[in-house]
């Protein structure tokens, strides 16, 4: 089991749907595979966005 400060929370991204984005999948905290983060530099300024994958399908999204 993870230590306190390595657990994955909610808190962390308050305006992330909590859902799957490969299948749609609603998530419990136990079934978050992977986070997946990007910057988006187009306007100017770095504007990050992130999703959930479930564990089903951590490994989708990858070069997207």
């Amino acid at each position: 089991m993870s230590a306190g400060s390595e657990k994955f929370a909610w808190k962390l991204y308050p305006d992330v749907p909590r859902v799957c984005a490969a299948c749609g999948r609603e998530l419990r905290v136990v079934d978050v595979g992977r986070v997946h983060t990007e910057v988006d530099y187009s306007s100017g300024q770095g504007k990050a966005s992130s999703v959930f994958y479930c564990v089903e399908h951590i490994h989708e999204g990858y070069a997207a």
